[in-house]
């Protein structure tokens, strides 16, 4: 076991939380030792953030672990263990956030859902362990290249997002917009794309890439790539400073490229559809 993981480690029968999948989708399963000694297990799938499915049984130690090997075969994505207390408190904030888009659920999934008791007070994500990282500005300043880890890629801003910094970009850079005064050479596509982001990077949208980031960590950690783990927690705490206002979010290299690859693709595409009757 690795010194990082040793660090993660957590008390009593554990939840699961996984990396996300090449869909975006990210797996919460809470578990709880019944009387019985079979365990209570309840699967939420986030898509992204809001609740996506929920299916509830119980089940034993044995059949969850050879489901985690199908899911692990079959959709590429890692479940590690932590806490009950997390994986609760993670699944009430996606009702809230479900609840607050308007959506809504099954009665099924809301009995499956009710059964999981809210935590008393704040819940510390396990990999607040590891912060603050030492070397945690020269980690940051190298974080495009966390997109190329194949647990990272699949992290996607919303929709809304998309449309809001792609929508920002056409209107600055389209042919009557008002010319900016610039010393030296700044290529207006890149500067507003970053004005862009900073424009569609709201409070709640930090938060959610820095939850995510810390569980793709602790996959890291489980998957012993320190490094990784260390580079994703550094970048979760400078987007936790970036809510606070202390950085812009798009002088953070990996926000700037988690919008880059997607809102010029969507530049490119409206002009080659050409001016809407």
């Amino acid at each position: 076991m690795s010194s990082l993981t040793q660090q993660l480690a957590f008390a009593g029968e554990p939840s699961y939380v996984s990396s996300p999948t090449a869909t975006s989708v990210q797996f919460l399963v809470h578990t709880r030792l019944l009387p019985s000694g079979s365990l209570a297990c309840t699967r939420v799938l986030l898509d992204p953030w809001a609740i996506h499915d929920v299916e509830f049984d119980e089940s034993s130690r044995t059949k969850i672990r050879a489901e985690f090997e199908r899911v692990l075969r079959e959709l590429k994505v890692r479940m590690v263990p932590v806490s009950q207390d997390y994986v609760a408190a993670r699944i009430h904030e996606a009702m809230a956030a479900h609840a607050l888009a308007g959506k809504t659920l099954t009665p099924t999934a809301q009995r499956a859902l009710g059964m999981i008791p809210k935590p008393a007070g704040t819940v510390v994500h396990p990999a607040k362990v590891l912060s603050p990282v030492a070397d945690a500005a020269e980690r940051v300043e190298r974080s495009l290249a966390l997109h190329t880890e194949p647990e990272v890629n699949p992290l996607l801003p919303s929709k809304e997002e998309i449309d809001a910094v792609g929508d920002y970009v056409a209107k600055r850079t389209s042919p009557g917009a008002e010319p900016e005064v610039t010393i030296g050479f700044v290529d207006p596509t890149i500067r507003a794309l970053r004005e862009g982001i900073d424009v569609a990077c709201t409070r709640a949208t930090l938060d959610r890439l820095a939850t995510q980031l810390r569980d793709v960590a602790l996959v890291f950690a489980a998957t012993r790539r320190p490094e990784q783990a260390l580079d994703a927690v550094a970048v979760a705490d400078a987007l936790d400073a970036a809510g606070e206002g202390a950085t812009p979010p798009d002088q953070i290299p990996f926000v700037f490229g988690l919008f880059y690859k997607f809102a010029l693709v969507q530049r490119e595409y409206a002009k080659a559809q050409g001016p809407t009757k």
